[in-house]
């Protein structure tokens, strides 16, 4: 039996009634399952890098044929070879991802351009659309896809949506400036921070803001992902393919990369004597690890 076949024979098997029956009618005519076959065998040739095993690419076009009368033509109406990528997507199969971010990359470009978000907020909104369709709670927009337009359409679509989710979400929640990071969080109440905030609070948030430039891009995106958008670090490693081991040291450098030039910004800054500067940034540690750590901590096992 050969691949199509193959294809053919999990399809009618996944496929509920009356469906099953009337493609099993329509298929009796050759040129139908000739029709059929070929369909598939498109499919899989559009994409030849990315496999999909067993029964789960007929599993996702049976859940797409809802027309119960005449189901061959509801077939022939989806778009072999984008849904053969979203499907292999929806199993987050790296390969397949890879790819779809090479060959899609232009619709979801043109879709964070149009919600007017400068370079940085891109870079975030890149991986916030990253994380929505492929990710999403538990399953990303991915699953979503219809198979019947063009999926660099729906991408774009799916891809402004989000944006837009996301830059409301930033103006609700009233975003912080790089800078305000340093006042996170408000809740505390320890004296010594306190008396920090108020003796070098100019100099501290000057210190914070040069530090936070200072990062490197991805840096600052996996600290803006852990803060701004609840991202934990499993979802982090899912989002970047790498272990989730590996995503959290990202995460702990780029906490003591802040920590470390907030150091050297205040020791240029502060005119102090070398025991009241060791003292002001023994507090600065404790600041930051508290302004950091507290955010991106909640809710990851990590």
């Amino acid at each position: 039996m050969t691949d199509a076949a193959t294809h053919v024979e999990h399809l009618l098997a996944a496929l509920p009634e009356p469906q099953r029956t009337h493609l099993v009618t329509a298929l009796a005519v050759p040129e139908a399952r000739s029709a059929v076959e070929e369909w598939f065998l498109a499919a899989r040739a559009t994409w030849p890098a990315i496999h999909i095993v067993g029964n789960v690419f007929a599993l996702w076009v049976a859940a797409r044929i809802t027309d119960g009368e005449n189901p061959l033509s509801d077939l022939l109406r989806l778009r072999g070879g984008d849904s053969w990528i979203a499907c292999a997507c929806a199993q987050r199969d790296a390969a397949a991802i890879a790819t779809l971010e090479r060959a899609f990359a232009d619709p979801v470009e043109q879709a964070l351009i149009r919600v007017e978000a400068d370079p940085v907020q891109r870079d975030e909104l890149r991986q916030v659309v990253r994380r929505h369709v492929l990710i999403g709670d538990g399953e990303g927009a991915i699953t979503r896809y219809g198979g019947t337009g063009p999926l660099g359409a729906w991408l774009r679509v799916t891809a402004s949506r989000a944006a837009l989710n996301a830059q409301r979400t930033r103006k609700q929640h009233a975003p912080l400036a790089d800078e305000d990071l340093a006042a996170l969080p408000r809740h505390l109440h320890d004296p010594e921070l306190e008396f920090l905030e108020h003796t070098y609070r100019d100099a501290f948030r000057e210190a914070f803001a040069a530090a936070i430039t200072s990062l490197q891009p991805r840096e600052r995106t996996l600290l803006r992902q852990a803060i701004l958008h609840q991202v934990t670090v499993r979802e982090l490693a899912r989002m970047y393919g790498v272990h989730h081991a590996t995503a959290a040291r990202w995460v702990a450098q780029a906490r003591d990369s802040v920590a470390a030039a907030v150091h050297r910004e205040l020791g240029t800054r502060l005119r102090l004597a070398p025991s009241e500067l060791a003292s002001v940034l023994a507090l600065i540690r404790s600041r930051i690890e508290l302004s950091i750590d507290r955010i991106l901590a909640p809710g990851d096992s990590a």
